[in-house]
């Protein structure tokens, strides 16, 4: 049994296919679009998290350069005052947070937190050679989070 195909019906098929195709490369230009907006994001919020961290890093570092006394207050009234754009930048970065992970980012803001309310002084009680490594710690704990 030998069946042929009509020419019509070699066009029907290959139309049939020339929309399927169409149709899949809209659907993956639509996800691949959609992933590179998402990506564009999550690096521009992972920027954000970083600049909002970025002077208190750097004054840590510079006091520790001058080897400043730990009980200095402008160092702690330095970090209370960043305190609202760093929960800012915070809270601004938690929906690219993993869902596993928000709990822990939590913990670690909550950390930074306490540490800097708390100041060098008592720094000083968890690193007696380092306290501004101390602090420097919970801020990059809080930053590892924009690392994946």
């Amino acid at each position: 049994m030998k069946y042929e195909l009509a020419p019509y019906d070699i066009a029907l098929i290959a139309g049939g296919f020339t929309v399927l195709g169409a149709l899949i490369s809209t659907l993956f230009g639509y996800w691949l679009a959609k992933m590179l907006a998402s990506h564009t994001a999550r690096i521009n919020a992972c920027a954000q998290l970083r600049a909002a961290f970025a002077p208190a890093l750097v004054r840590l570092d510079t006091d520790r350069a001058k080897r400043q006394f730990p009980d200095d207050p402008a160092i702690d009234a330095f970090l209370r005052e960043g305190l609202d754009q760093h929960a800012l930048a915070v809270e601004k970065f938690r929906p690219f947070v993993r869902n596993g992970d928000k709990a822990s980012y939590q913990r670690a803001f909550e950390r930074y937190r306490q540490a800097a309310n708390d100041g060098l002084l008592v720094a000083t009680a968890h690193e007696k050679n380092d306290p501004w490594k101390f602090l420097e710690d919970k801020i990059h704990d809080v930053l590892q989070f924009g690392n994946t």
